[in-house]
């Protein structure tokens, strides 16, 4: 029995019914015709079939579609914009960091995170990093000098790093703010059990080092390591629990993580902070307190339609305009919950592959569920409501009225 999946790759929503047991990798390759993932292996060691979801790099076939409904995903092909290169793959190309080119996808995607969690790597952290990524046909020298070529053009880019947070419930300081490798500690004793003739005995001061530190997004942005403060972006605090917002308030105060094994880890600059909130809970008085608040509202008629024409360049001026204007109009609504401009571009890009050129009451009708995600909006919204909301769009001069 097949089951429905909502998977969005490289800003594209596909709603597919799939085998319970089919791979990540043959949804993305046979399902979707991406091919840029690899499938080199049965024992998931090549790293071939590297992607990105949800911001964290993973190997496609050690995971199945269906654990990835509602993931976002990003492929060697929307790691660029269009008609562009990025600077991975641009240094891979000037490095001659590729021969075949069977391996290079997985081996950009795998850089990618590695210069996302470490954007100034050495060598031997760039091997490190793509130990999980085979090539049969070069050595890795000139795959190191492309990553580091690329370090460097993101690092004159961009100034200074972003490091993005993402709350949710359940969240806690293993995810963080550190983990210790277990695996790699316990390959160590492993290691050295078999040099040593099954001695494996390895100090506590030796396991519980900074080699086998995972470093998550609070310990990296109060790392002294960087010349310029990093940006921190902690993205939706309302979904995670009171309990770690507690922690986030102590560790915000004094910038300052205690390590048991090592010690207090403390910034010397402090990051630049930016906490969001959708407010699906009141976040805590003391966190609020220490924060410069600022309200952002939905954009105006002019801003959402430059929005969604940059976002969706395929869709037809009068579309963009007429699904901007709905949009607008729909949220004055009363509704459980109004759209935000993230469901504006997705019904975009939805009618612009409906092949719609224009709003059409039918259309709006069967489609409304990419707009609103409460049965009971979707109710209060079609038929006659969609018709009346539709003349107002397609009267202009109800439309310059609206324009803010």
């Amino acid at each position: 029995m097949k089951v429905s999946v909502e998977i969005t790759v490289n800003g594209k929503v596909h709603n597919k019914d799939v085998e319970p047991r089919q791979l990540l990798v043959h949804f993305i390759r046979d399902t979707i015709g991406l091919t840029g993932a690899k499938v080199g292996c049965d024992t998931s060691q090549c790293g071939s079939c590297t992607i990105i979801m949800d911001g964290v790099a993973v190997k496609s076939c050690t995971a199945l579609a269906v654990q990835a409904d509602g993931a976002s995903i990003t492929t060697i092909e929307g790691l660029a914009p269009k008609g562009g290169l990025h600077p991975l793959q641009e240094a891979f190309w000037n490095k001659h960091g590729l021969q075949c080119g069977f391996c290079t996808p997985g081996m950009i995607i795998a850089a990618h995170e590695l210069l996302r969690v470490n954007p100034t790597p050495t060598p031997e952290e760039i091997r490190h990093g793509l130990e999980g990524n085979m090539c049969r046909c070069t050595s890795y020298v000139n795959i190191v000098r492309a990553v580091q070529e690329a370090a460097k053009v993101l690092a004159s880019t961009l100034g200074t790093d972003l490091i993005r947070l993402q709350c949710y419930e359940g969240l806690d300081a293993s995810h963080a703010v550190y983990e210790w490798n277990y695996a790699r500690q316990l390959l160590e004793i492993r290691l050295r059990e078999a040099a040593n003739n099954g001695d494996g005995n390895t100090s506590a001061d030796e396991l519980f080092s900074y080699r086998f530190l995972i470093e998550r997004p609070l310990l990296q942005a109060i790392d002294n390591s960087r010349e310029r403060p990093p940006v921190l972006l902690i993205d939706e605090i309302d979904r995670a629990d009171e309990e770690f917002e507690g922690f986030l308030l102590e560790l915000l105060s004094y910038y300052q993580v205690t390590i048991p094994e090592l010690g207090t880890v403390r910034a010397e600059q402090p990051p630049i902070v930016i906490i969001t909130s959708n407010r699906t809970r009141e976040v805590h008085d003391a966190l609020k307190r220490r924060c410069l608040y600022f309200w952002i509202e939905y954009p105006d008629f002019r801003k959402e339609l430059q929005i969604v024409t940059t976002k969706v360049p395929e869709a037809s001026r009068k579309l963009a305009e007429q699904v901007t204007s709905f949009v607008q109009e729909l949220r004055s609504t009363e509704l459980y919950k109004v759209a935000g401009v993230a469901e504006t571009l997705d019904w975009t890009a939805a009618l612009v592959a409906l092949d719609q050129k224009e709003l059409e009451p039918s259309v709006i009708d069967d489609n409304l569920g990419i707009l609103l995600k409460y049965h009971e909006d979707v109710e209060a919204v079609r038929g006659e409501p969609v018709k009346a909301i539709l003349d107002r769009v397609r009267n202009p001069a109800a439309r310059r009225g609206r324009r803010r």
